[in-house]
């Protein structure tokens, strides 16, 4: 009997010694598995400021990975939306809308579980699953979206008028003139560019003037370029060549290229045959951005390139054309190989 009891109460001696143990060691490898992830949230935002799409890939893929070991909550949550969203980047990236959606879609389902992400980071995701329902043609599921989206940005309104926290100002700024650009986006995509153009005059506003607006909204570049286009679709040349400089003066300053709104101010220069005019711009900017610190700057000398190569072709002068397209084809792979295999094509006439 003596022998028995014995023996149990080694069993129970080395259950509860395993179970420490084991408490321990899982506790390490929690820890360790958050610090990890951490760095991989770190390592996928550098990647994406400097546009290094393979880092990025590689960077989303190993943090989904990480945040899948993790077991606390609600860390567990806040590291998933963030995995979640950075896979979600890289297939927006690569313009396949279809795959990046379910992954926004899964993230932005976590969002009630995670207490402290705050009410900006659930517009911006909102705001983006908005863009690729309607870059989906999921209609109805856009038309949700935008309602949660208006719904999230009137909450903020009503906080901003009592909540002086200039933090809070600031993010609140940033937050409503992305929900206003999107409504501007959404006339242009309808073509209605007169109502589009009333649309900056809220933005003003919300900062001040328009200088203040420049200045102190990071994201202004982009409604200058829509500001820009609706003015030359509407053969306003004249003001839209203000707002694609401007547009591109203030990327500079954000230490970017902007290389669409940048096309369409060509474009515009094409439509109106001034080739001389469009070809000392663009030869003025490959100065300008050999000089700059950009982060963009390997993508912005290709298209670049490519430009030159594109206005060439137009003005009938082949074999300009040949060598800019080959030297902008030269360095591609940088771009990754959906932006490489779509520049081929752009240029293929060139060639």
């Amino acid at each position: 009997m003596e022998g028995v009891y014995r023996m149990n109460k080694f069993i129970m001696s080395f259950c509860v010694i395993f179970f420490c143990v084991l408490t321990v060691s899982c506790g390490k490898s929690e820890k360790a598995a958050i610090q990890e992830a951490e760095s991989l949230v770190n390592e996928f935002n550098h990647a994406k400021e400097f546009w290094q799409w393979e880092k990025m890939e590689q960077a989303s893929d190993r943090l989904l990975q990480c945040a899948e070991q993790i077991s606390r909550q609600p860390e567990k949550n806040r590291f998933l939306i963030e995995a979640l969203e950075a896979k979600g980047s890289v297939y927006f990236q690569k313009k396949d809308y279809k795959k990046a959606f379910p992954y926004f879609e899964r993230a932005y389902s976590y969002y009630d579980s995670v207490p402290r992400q705050d009410v900006f980071s659930r517009i911006d995701s909102v705001m983006f699953l908005y863009r690729l329902a309607i870059k989906s043609g999921r209609k109805k599921e856009a038309e949700t979206y935008w309602a949660q989206a208006e719904k999230l940005i009137e909450q903020i309104q009503v906080e901003a008028r009592t909540n002086t926290n200039e933090p809070f100002q600031k993010n609140y700024k940033f937050a409503v003139s992305g929900f206003i650009n999107h409504k501007m986006e959404t006339f242009i995509g309808e073509e209605k560019y007169k109502e589009a153009l009333a649309i900056p005059s809220e933005l003003f506003r919300l900062y001040g003037n328009e200088e203040n607006f420049r200045d102190e909204c990071y994201s202004s570049f982009s409604t200058f370029s829509n500001m820009a286009l609706c003015y030359s679709e509407l053969g306003n040349y004249a003001l839209a060549d203000h707002y694609y400089e401007l547009n591109l003066t203030t990327s500079y300053q954000r230490h970017l290229f902007p290389t669409i709104p940048y096309w369409e101010w060509i474009k515009s220069y094409i439509k109106r045959k001034e080739y001389a005019t469009a070809m000392k711009l663009v030869k003025k900017t490959m100065q300008d951005i050999t000089h700059l610190e950009l982060r963009n700057k390997e993508n912005a000398i290709i298209y670049v390139n490519a430009f030159i190569a594109l206005l060439y072709k137009e003005m009938g002068k082949k074999e300009d054309a040949k060598k800019y397209a080959e030297e902008a084809l030269r360095h591609a792979t940088v771009l990754g190989p959906e932006a490489q295999k779509s520049l081929e094509v752009k240029l293929s006439d060139c060639l």
